[in-house]
């Protein structure tokens, strides 16, 4: 498990306690602090002394920033299935039971992931859930989901990091992680490109939400009182995609080049998906130009050139084209 923490002191008490209650205990918990300035570390080291918690805590020297803390958190696990483990959330007392056990019936599953609640602060219960937020996700499908076609979309896979679990193929072959991209999103391709993917629909933990929480969850506006969540730039954020399949991209290729040599067995899936990844970089990259202009008018020029050019060809079908080229045009 690579947990990793920053001023976690509200929280990660009852965090590392509904893990202790766990009816299958983790053999490894490997908690990684990103330069905490309250008590974080002090509670850590009491609760997990309490309990026998299998906790080996570290402290980096500088601060790393969410991503990289849990990329770094990652490759010092030494177990078969890894689980990311944010530092605010309570685990049901079965959840690492359940999850592990796709991963023991089938050796070809890479990437297990279930629902979890959405919750106040105090676990105040919003009756919505991480896969009834978003129906059109999917999320329920697992293996069935069409990954491809989200990343050449420009969207994310929708896996929240704190539900999923993922083999050590996928922490080798994944890690590190590139600078700036979503932890979550990038196991969760790794995942359905190496292997089998196991949705499981029940909830296996409270997914807390509160003002200090990290990232950019709409799941704020669910709760009263929270502050919803700040919304970057259309551009900005088709860039920040296309930074993400660029990566997804030269990793594949590396490890495509470096296969025989490193005795690494990549199937049809994975040729897949970088072709995916290659025709989503390239795609995402140029709606993010489009639009970066300021003036309608320009949008409306560079994205007809750019449809003629063939740069909207990650989109299937030529109406889908013109129907993601007007929304760039109209942001």
């Amino acid at each position: 498990m690579a947990l990793c923490t920053y001023n976690g002191a509200q929280f990660l008490a009852e965090q590392l306690t509904s893990i202790a209650r766990q009816t299958r205990m983790p053999d490894e918990i490997i908690l990684l602090d990103d330069r905490s300035t309250d008590s974080t570390l002090k509670i850590a080291r009491a609760v997990c002394a309490e309990y026998g918690l299998p906790c080996s805590i570290h402290c980096n020297e500088t601060r790393l920033g969410v991503e990289a803390n849990f990329s770094h958190a990652m490759l010092r696990t030494h177990g078969d299935v890894i689980f990311f483990c944010d530092q605010d959330d309570v685990w049901k007392a079965e959840k690492v039971k359940k999850m592990l056990a796709p991963f023991e019936q089938n050796r070809y599953v890479t990437l297990v992931y279930s629902d979890g609640d959405i919750v106040g602060p105090q676990l105040e219960t919003t009756g919505v859930t991480l896969f009834t937020k978003n129906p059109d996700k999917q999320l329920e499908q697992g293996d069935m989901r069409n990954i491809g076609q989200r990343l050449r979309n420009g969207q994310s896979p929708g896996i929240k990091a704190s539900s999923l679990a993922f083999s050590s193929v996928v922490r080798d072959l994944a890690g590190p992680l590139p600078e700036g991209v979503a932890h979550d999103s990038w196991i969760a391709f790794f995942g359905y490109a190496l292997g089998k993917v196991v949705a499981i629909p029940e909830s296996l933990h409270l997914y807390r939400r509160h003002d200090h929480t990290s990232g950019k969850s709409s799941s704020n506006a669910l709760i009263s009182g929270l502050h919803p969540a700040k919304k970057t730039l259309y551009s900005d954020r088709l860039q920040e995609k296309a930074r993400l399949a660029r990566c997804l991209d030269e990793r594949m290729c590396w490890l495509k080049t470096h296969s025989d040599e490193q005795e690494i067995h990549l199937g049809k899936r994975f040729a897949a998906l970088q072709v995916d990844a290659q025709l989503a970089a390239r795609t995402l990259s140029a709606r993010a130009a489009i639009a970066a202009h300021p003036k309608r008018m320009t949008r409306l020029r560079k994205g007809l050139w750019a449809l003629l050019k063939g740069d909207y060809r990650a989109m299937t079908g030529i109406h889908h084209q013109l129907r993601t080229l007007l929304k760039d045009i109209r942001q």
